[in-house]
């Protein structure tokens, strides 16, 4: 069985990720974490190899993670019949606060503020539309039995129930739900982990603290209009611009996103037609 966990960034998959990895260590279950390189690099070529071989191994059990929300990598991943996919659902103002935090303290920019970060090159507001994407990608096959959700309240809220379910998805029993707490805390998995910057608070509604009220009804206005015309969304946009601290950051964001739409559909091509998808 491959479980594969493809939450999106900074919604907490690597918490979800250990939840499952530290049951399986309790309960002396053997298992295999594999491709992480090639997934974060997008090698489909070599992402199929991989998951060709070990969808064909049925006395294994395969520990995957990838951030994969487009449609054409959802559709492959559900093309094998050992897949069973977890994602987790957070909300989208925390995992921007999230976001802001892990490149600060990972030394990937030098933003002063939140402010900063949420309209310098309109980052902040791009992450939060490629959010809106990955949601409805994977909201499209959210019924499908070999698909699990998690929220991330839950788990930090009442972390037993919601844990206990996602281990009963993929058939791991009779954990001592005390030790796996103890095992997930975020001091534990900081000690163990080589990169740091992956386990802060973790509170939610941090984002009250953090993010202007502005901004919030700014955010507000982006998830209105996500379903709506093109035109509606550029008149909204032709608006926003004006606040813009420098017009030349919202050009050169929007040229970004061109490159980006131009890359992902090279992708969306190659995939279909490696993976036999249509």
């Amino acid at each position: 069985m491959i479980l594969f966990f493809s939450g999106a960034p900074k919604h907490a998959s690597h918490f979800q990720f250990n939840i499952i990895r530290e049951a399986l260590v309790q309960q002396g279950i053997d298992f295999e974490h594999v491709g992480q390189k090639i997934f974060n690099a997008h090698d489909y070529k070599s992402i199929k190899e991989l998951l060709d071989t070990i969808d064909s191994s049925n006395d294994k059990l395969y520990l995957v993670k990838g951030h994969l929300g487009y449609a054409f990598e959802r559709d492959f991943l559900l093309s094998y019949k050992s897949m069973r996919v977890f994602l987790i659902w957070r909300d989208l103002r925390d995992v921007l606060v999230s976001q802001f935090y892990y490149l600060v303290n990972k030394g990937q920019k030098n933003y002063n503020n939140f402010s900063e970060f949420y309209w310098q090159h309109d980052s902040g507001r791009a992450l939060f539309r490629y959010h809106l994407d990955y949601h409805k990608t994977w909201e499209q096959v959210a019924h499908d039995p070999r698909v699990f959700s998690s929220s991330f309240n839950e788990l930090k809220n009442n972390f037993n129930k919601a844990a206990s379910e996602m281990l009963e998805f993929c058939n791991i029993r009779n954990v001592d739900m005390n030790d796996l707490s103890n095992r997930i805390s975020v001091d534990t998995l900081r000690k163990k982990s080589k990169e740091k910057a992956l386990f802060r608070r973790g509170i939610v509604g941090e984002y009250k603290e953090v993010i202007k009220p502005d901004e919030l009804v700014d955010l507000e206005c982006i998830e209105k209009l996500y379903k709506s015309s093109l035109s509606k969304r550029c008149i909204y946009e032709l608006k926003v611009i004006k606040n813009y601290p420098n017009k030349f950051w919202y050009l050169t964001r929007y040229l970004r996103l061109l490159r980006e739409r131009l890359r992902v559909s090279r992708w969306n091509k190659q995939c279909r037609t490696l993976f036999n998808l249509g």
